[in-house]
């Protein structure tokens, strides 16, 4: 099996960063080499990487640690560049992974594969937990770089992660992926996702997710995300003539969504996560549309 580089990028995660470090350094297949990019933390995530990276390298881990200033995908870009390995291994700041879960994706790998590694929620109070309601699992065509195995050769084929797009860029660098490498999925590969601090920046995170997939334009439909993204675009654009048409039936929209939330979760959590959908679907669209406009405006 090839060696493998393990990356990650961070952006004020003083907070959590040692949860990740520890499962990192607990993992029952260590990773070769560990390289974290900053980008430019003020809350003294810097300092406190610096700390850890004796830990590492008493492990047996080649360590490097680099400061350099941009978004998620410029860091993710900076990192493998500097990866000393073939195989590259993804894992974002905030989260923690499973013992097995490196051991798990090394073993779903063939040469010439994506390996789609799986997520759950970490979620420690009730705001958190309303937002775990309607985690999924990682669809097996669209990994979220929080949780992925793929080669570095690949990575230079598609030109890397775009970094044009502020959220949604690993979307668009799996699209790329699926044209050159064959996608696997490895459920037991799992990471565990820390959820946003309050119910807005959940909501303002889903208007972020649209925005950079407006920019990106992604509608393939041959991908699990595609299909998922074109529905809801579709049902969007027939829902808006409804509610000109019958305003007085709008509140019993939420009742299938709050039946939904229960389903999901029968529990306080699952009712306000299921009344919540529906706005957080809205700030989905409202900021695809707007990343759209802004792919027109650049043109």
């Amino acid at each position: 099996m090839p060696n493998v580089t393990l990356i990650t990028t961070l952006f004020n995660e003083a907070d959590s960063l040692d949860p990740l470090f520890r499962s990192i350094l607990d993992q029952s297949r260590k990773p070769d080499e560990l390289v974290v990019v900053d980008g430019g933390s003020t809350d003294g995530t810097w300092e406190r990487v610096q700390e850890w990276a004796p830990r590492f390298r008493r492990a047996g881990i080649k360590f490097r640690a680099i400061q350099d200033r941009g978004n998620i995908a410029h860091g993710r870009n900076v990192a493998i560049q500097h990866a000393s390995h073939p195989l590259i291994a993804s894992i974002d700041g905030g989260c923690v992974a499973d013992r097995k879960w490196l051991e798990s994706l090394l073993a779903a790998y063939k040469p010439g594969t994506v390996v789609t590694g799986n997520f759950k929620p970490l979620a420690r109070n009730f705001q958190e937990r309303v937002q775990a309601v309607f985690v999924r699992p990682s669809a097996g065509d669209n990994p979220s770089s929080r949780s992925v195995l793929f080669e570095k050769e690949a990575w230079k084929e598609v030109g890397g992660y775009p970094e044009h797009l502020y959220t949604g860029e690993d979307t668009l660098f799996n699209a790329r992926l699926k044209k050159v490498r064959r996608f696997v999925f490895a459920p037991e590969a799992v990471v565990h996702w820390r959820m946003r601090p309050s119910l807005w920046r959940w909501l303002r995170q889903y208007y972020l997710y649209g925005y950079g997939d407006g920019l990106a334009l992604n509608l393939d439909t041959h991908t699990t995300y595609g299909k998922k993204l074109s529905l809801l675009l579709l049902s969007a654009y027939a829902f808006l003539p409804f509610a000109w048409l019958f305003p007085s039936l709008l509140p019993a929209l939420f009742i299938p969504s709050l039946l939904y939330g229960l389903y999901r979760s029968f529990s306080v959590e699952g009712a306000v996560a299921g009344l919540l959908l529906p706005f957080r679907y809205a700030f989905f669209v409202a900021g695809f549309h707007r990343g759209l406009l802004g792919r027109i405006w650049k043109r």
